[in-house]
């Protein structure tokens, strides 16, 4: 087992995100529904999104997914350009990373040298501009010319006459200047500037002119010129009170110099473009078109959230993009009267309602739960994933009866899925479908302050062996409650001996029927023993570890974020500062030194392991291996949780940032799920469940063929949760053997006498249970 964790680990870490989207062990499950930026190509709409770039093809309805798995650079695009002459989509990201996609392959290419402009704190892609071989690419300090064909910059214009250096540039624009020249016009945060094209050197600040109304036209996020005049979109910013809100919406230049606005000055605009002999503005909450004859017609659509882009489809007609609705398809414009009117297409991919996942757990059945955060309340919620298609449930679509902000899931044993809320108490979603919410009016659940009645956080829940659910109730007056399968709810009082300035926060159940119960803030854990009766609070016994340990001994820190008990009975921890175990944890009130809090250690002990790390969240995987989510990735320890078999990041595999806030564990397929703040993202690990018997094992790829003088790593699987595997020639001679945990292993192929890939022919595979279950077999072909 380890010789292939090794050999995964070297893998992995040799290859970068492009690679990595190669090895088909990596899927995405991004909301596509935020729409920021659009562009057409001849046949299709490209779509940048908060969780990746998406493709629609109007004539066919097929739907075409890219994310950091297919090779992109990352999510969160803020601009989006087609390239006609290379055949290619631009993608520009908040970060200043640039990608080339390659519609023909689906190969991506990445460019960094816009965000590694270390000298600019901001260095976010705003806009991209095809001209000819070059692209203009509106940044957060200025603009920067990219010569498309050879791969770099070619030239940065930074300061605009008299404004800042680094001023951020929301669009610019070719146009003719206002003496007739062609010039380049540049739409800032502070301002409109100009200058001619024919100008010796553009990054001078003497080559750029400021527009009279710099002073009152500013917060540009669009430019166009339209029937001979130049046009501004600007974005309106709200101020805490008393300040005024800066007025957005759409301006004119006059002839004269100064700027008009067309009448709704109190909505951002993000896009303009032209459709034939009309200018489309792109407002928040509607769609407006202006024609030659100066007549400014308003479209609305109910149900639009926020306008964000918007293009001319392939399809001839006027698409929109939306901060929550995805793609909109607009009727004719030109024969449809202003007012309220219907879309004619809605088109949001599937996925889940927002990319912040805060927790994730895979139910019994296979299907997995996540829980959501969303900068929209209506959205917050929580979604049902079967492996193929998301079911989703907020307030938003009527499927929850409040804004519900999901930071933790339980499925129990009996088809009951559980959701503990920031601040709305707790929602059970019934093996029926129902859904309930539990709060003060029909439960025992207190409110965090009593002045607030409604606000209930209920972020701590687990069920015992009886069906019980023990909810830690934060800041409430009585912290614990408990509701028996019968729907009857029991409030528990706090334990003696336990400080009153102790808060619950998250609660876990061993398989002694122990309460783990984290404090809130740093103040360490207790373990709470209930008793003969659990509901009876009178013989409760209570043992604390509150404060930072000793080195070695007690607690790394004491901010504790995950409790759980692995297939070999020991309990882990997960702080702000590393991992601790306890190995006994049905001794912690005997006293027994083994029920200790200790820290890991490296397998010589002379050392601490992932000292220092930030854990958010373990799972256990049938092989009894740990994974870790933590602000460095994702963590997979071996059993004994002494050696990193792999460390998955942003570099190296494709995740959207390498801050994982929750993992689970499907024991019947081996796959992992990972909640990041760009999604749910999964890995095909290799560890299943054990079978319960020795029967016909299933060797694969068979045969195993090799490339460029290796084998593919071979997958075993059948196994008996404890089992020793060897892997013998036909004549006997064993070439391989390992012990194993959980129902799968890989064999990398090599004769473990020599290290060599092992020769073309057939190799038997025998796996004894090493508890009684007997002893199976397989076979496998190699062929070199």
């Amino acid at each position: 087992m380890r010789l292939s964790s090794a050999f995964l680990l070297i893998l992995l870490l040799s290859l970068g995100p492009a690679a990595s989207a190669q090895n088909g062990r990596w899927q995405a499950s991004p909301s596509l529904a935020a729409v920021p930026a659009l562009s057409a190509s001849g046949d299709a709409l490209w779509a940048g999104t908060e969780g990746g770039v998406f493709r629609y093809a109007p004539v066919t309805g097929e739907v075409e997914r890219f994310t950091p798995v297919q090779g992109l650079s990352g999510v969160n695009v803020e601009a989006i350009a087609y390239d006609a002459a290379r055949e290619a989509v631009w993608i520009g990201y908040e970060d200043g990373r640039l990608d080339r996609l390659d519609i023909a392959s689906g190969a991506v290419r990445p460019f960094v040298e816009i965000a590694q402009a270390e000298r600019f704190n901001a260095r976010g892609i705003n806009r991209i501009e095809v001209e000819a071989d070059s692209l203009l690419i509106s940044t957060d300090f200025g603009v920067v010319v990219f010569d498309a064909v050879r791969g770099e910059v070619s030239d940065t214009y930074e300061r605009f006459g008299g404004l800042p250096g680094g001023t951020a540039v929301g669009d610019v624009l070719i146009a003719p200047l206002p003496d007739g020249q062609p010039g380049l016009w540049v739409g800032t945060r502070e301002g409109i500037a100009y200058a001619p094209l024919s100008a010796p050197n553009l990054r001078e600040p003497s080559a750029w002119t400021l527009d009279t109304a710099v002073d009152t036209l500013t917060n540009v996020l669009s430019l166009a010129f339209f029937d001979g005049s130049l046009f501004a979109g600007t974005e309106r910013i709200k101020r805490d009170e008393p300040e005024p809100d800066e007025p957005g919406g759409t301006f004119r230049r006059q002839a004269d110099g100064a700027w008009g606005g067309l009448g709704y000055e109190q909505e951002s605009t993000s896009d303009l473009f032209t459709v034939e002999d009309e200018l489309i503005i792109v407002s928040e909450f509607r769609l407006l078109a202006l024609g030659a004859d100066e007549a400014l017609r308003r479209y609305k659509i109910e149900g639009v959230f926020v306008l964000q882009a918007g293009v001319l489809g392939p399809d001839g007609r006027v698409w929109a993009g939306d901060e929550l609705r995805g793609l909109i398809a607009y009727p004719d414009l030109t024969d449809t009267e202003p007012g309220v009117i219907e879309a004619e297409l809605r088109l949001v991919p599937d996925g889940p309602t927002s990319n912040t996942i805060l927790a994730v757990e895979v139910a019994p059945d296979g299907i997995v739960w996540a829980g959501f955060e969303s900068p929209n309340d209506f959205v917050n919620g929580f979604g049902r994933f079967d492996g193929t298609s998301w079911q989703n449930f907020s307030l938003d679509n009527g499927a929850l009866p409040d804004r519900s902000q999901i930071p933790t899931i339980h499925a129990d044993d009996v088809g009951n899925v559980w959701f503990g809320t920031e601040g709305r108490g707790v929602f059970q979603y019934a093996p029926d479908g129902e859904i309930t919410l539990y709060n003060a009016a029909n439960s025992t659940l207190l409110p965090a302050l009593p002045s607030s009645p409604e606000f209930i956080i209920t972020v701590g829940l687990d069920t015992d062996d009886e069906g019980r659910l023990w909810v830690a109730n934060q800041f409430a007056a009585v912290p614990l409650h408990v509701r028996t399968p019968d729907g009857t709810w029991t409030a528990l009082d706090r334990p003696s001996g336990l400080p009153t300035t102790i808060d619950y926060r998250e609660v876990y159940i061993d398989s002694f029927g122990q309460k783990w119960i984290t404090a809130q803030g740093d103040n360490g854990f207790f373990v709470l023993d209930t008793g003969a009766d659990p509901l009876d609070p009178s013989d409760d016994r209570v043992a604390s570890v509150l404060t930072v340990g000793e080195v070695g001994t007690g607690l790394p820190d004491a901010r504790v974020n995950a409790v759980i008990e692995d297939r070999s009975g020991r309990l882990w921890l997960g702080t702000d500062r590393g991992l601790a175990t306890v190995f006994s944890p049905g001794s912690i009130f005997a006293g027994d030194p083994a029920a200790q809090v200790t820290w890991t250690r490296t397998p010589d002990g002379s050392d601490f392991f992932l000292r220092d790390l930030r854990i958010f969240d373990i799972a256990v995987d049938p092989a009894d291996r740990k994974w870790l989510a933590s602000d460095s990735g994702v963590w997979l320890i071996n059993a004994e949780g002494t050696e990193v078999i792999a460390n998955f990041t942003a570099e190296n595999a494709p995740l959207p940032s390498n801050t994982v806030l929750a993992v689970d564990v499907d024991d019947a397929s081996g796959t992992v799920y990972f909640a990041t703040s760009g999604g749910l993202y999964s890995y095909a690990g290799d560890a299943v469940a054990p079978a319960l018997a020795a029967e016909d094992l299933f060797v694969y790829p068979n045969p195993a063929r090799a490339e460029g003088g290796a084998l593919p790593e071979i997958a075993i699987t059948g196994l008996v949760d404890d089992a020793d595997v060897r892997v013998l020639t036909i004549d006997g001679q064993v070439v391989a053997s390992f012990r194993t945990r959980g129902g799968s292993t890989r064999w990398d192929g090599r004769d473990q006498r020599t290290g060599e890939v092992v020769p073309s022919g057939v190799y038997l595979v025998v796996a004894a249970g090493q508890n009684g279950e007997g002893t199976a077999y397989g076979k496998i072909a190699v062929i070199r």
